[in-house]
């Protein structure tokens, strides 16, 4: 079946901390809290946040690919974000990769909503310190895009390497865990393994595998998301008084993260251009039909709009995502994952 979109399992690495906040300060251990899941309380990052630094970057990528031949901003420049300075709008032509795969608006003449679509990037391994080292911790919820395990014991843990398990067991952050000796994880290991190692050949990481496989602790559930939780990475910070270069009064403030080595995962979905009515014309929209596209040389096709949606994520590594960009935070690797459908 000719299915009218294509679905991408992409992965994230965190580099540095990542704080994408909530937005507001709270009662409690940290002022600045960031983003979770409202049933499970686990942090996420937000599908807005991925398509927001999506369509920066893809707009600058595009800026980098097709500089301007004189002295005028580049064309791209109004496609990011709402839309440019001085009045400027998006183009909002069916050609354009950014306002085709992101959507655009042009006040009163036309507007489109895009055809990219970005999922919340959910926890898939997250690292935590224990006696043995640091380890990576799944649990049943997180880990079944790789495989299906039945895990429902609060106070004990799987191993992918029994040498983790010391004295029975193993402490993540305070709590202990005992290890769980029955059960059918033994067999399904192998399917947990393989799907650590297609991570490994995503990330050309030649420790990455080794790692994960080694590295690797299952959980329930339940204490996933307390362990989580306990094991953010929180940091205070204080403004300075620009007169006497000390600590500002009453400028005491606290904020939480991800920490280094978080893998995340997310979906994007790209839809069709033919589908869609999208080049604004004389104030009526026109379909993008190949026949436009030929004329044009430009291939704004399904598989262009699923490329356009995360092309410009290699900056990712370097420019970052979230905020506290300028107190190193933010950076992470972005892995290309396998087409879903």
């Amino acid at each position: 079946m000719d299915y009218p979109y294509k679905r991408q399992r992409n992965f994230l690495v965190a580099l540095e901390p990542v704080h994408v906040g909530a937005g507001s300060y709270r009662i409690g251990l940290v002022d600045n809290t960031i983003v979770r899941e409202p049933h499970t309380n686990l942090p996420k990052i937000p599908g807005t946040s991925l398509s927001g630094v999506a369509r920066a970057y893809a707009a600058l990528a595009c800026d980098v690919a097709n500089p301007p031949t004189d002295e005028k901003l580049s064309k791209y420049l109004n496609c990011s974000g709402k839309g440019g300075p001085d009045g400027n709008t998006h183009c909002g032509e069916a050609t354009c990769p950014v306002c085709t795969t992101f959507g655009f608006s042009r006040g009163d003449k036309s507007s489109f909503q895009g055809l990219a679509a970005f999922s919340d990037a959910h926890l898939l391994f997250f690292p935590v310190h224990s006696m043995n080292g640091p380890v990576w911790i799944t649990c049943p919820a997180a880990s079944a895009e790789f495989v299906t395990i039945d895990h429902t014991e609060g106070d004990k843990a799987q191993f992918a390497d029994d040498s983790l398990a010391t004295n029975g067991g193993i402490n993540l952050g305070w709590r202990w865990f005992d290890k769980k000796v029955d059960g059918d994880f033994g067999n399904k290991l192998k399917d947990l393994r393989e799907g650590a190692a297609k991570l490994k050949k995503l990330a050309d990481d030649p420790n990455f595998t080794a790692i994960l496989t080694k590295r690797l602790v299952l959980i329930s559930d339940l204490m996933f998301e307390q362990v989580v939780n306990d094991n953010l990475e929180v940091r205070t910070s204080v403004a300075i008084n620009p007169k006497t270069g000390a600590a500002e009064d009453k400028a005491l403030f606290s904020y939480e993260a991800l920490p280094r080595g978080t893998i995340l995962t997310y979906v994007v979905t790209a839809t069709d251009p033919k589908h869609f009515r999208i080049l604004a014309e004389n104030g009526e929209m026109q379909t993008a039909t190949e026949q436009t596209i030929r004329e044009l040389k430009i291939a704004m096709t399904l598989d262009n709009v699923l490329q356009h949606a995360t092309e410009g994520f290699d900056y990712l590594s370097t420019l970052g995502l979230g905020g506290m960009g300028t107190r190193g935070f933010g950076r992470v690797k972005h892995i290309a994952g396998p087409v879903l459908l």
